[in-house]
């Protein structure tokens, strides 16, 4: 008898145990469960990629506005205005050069970045300062950036 009684109340705890599992999931469909799990993951790498970017950001935006040079010579051949503002507003000298004697409208016209290049000009960036490698019109010229050489050749 104690043996029937122990094999009815192990199969209510197995039985309580299957319909737990199977409401949980909504059944034990392995693949459904793992295509849910790559989802989530999925989800979780992206959501890290937008903050280590966001981070990135913040440690640019703080350099450009702590006006260092190589911050913002990166920000305007990258064409990032927003950082090469930053940077102008906290004083940074719009025609310093680096080693090359490239300055940030070197940079720009040379990545044809035509938003910084009417940024750089329009805060009196000289047009005509001649680097190792040209004149920023020529840098532009060469590289095919043609709205870039028209704004520089406007600015004469």
């Amino acid at each position: 008898m104690g043996t029937v009684i122990t094999i009815v109340v192990l199969l209510v705890v197995v039985s309580a145990i299957v319909k737990w599992v199977v409401g949980l999931g909504g059944g034990l469909d392995v693949e459904a469960r793992l295509a849910d799990s790559e989802a989530r993951l999925g989800a979780l790498r992206e959501r890290n990629r937008k903050v280590e970017a966001v981070a990135r950001r913040s440690i640019e935006l703080k350099h450009a506005r702590e006006g260092d040079p190589s911050a913002l010579w990166a920000a305007a051949a990258g064409g990032d205005l927003e950082c090469v503002k930053l940077g102008l507003d906290s004083g940074f000298e719009i025609d310093q050069a680096d080693d090359d004697g490239w300055t940030m409208l070197h940079y720009a016209s040379s990545g044809g970045h035509s938003q910084v290049v009417r940024e750089l000009l329009g805060r009196g960036a000289k047009a005509r300062r001649r680097c190792d490698s040209g004149l920023p019109i020529e840098m532009a010229e060469r590289r095919g950036h043609d709205e870039v050489v028209a704004l520089l050749r406007a600015a004469g």
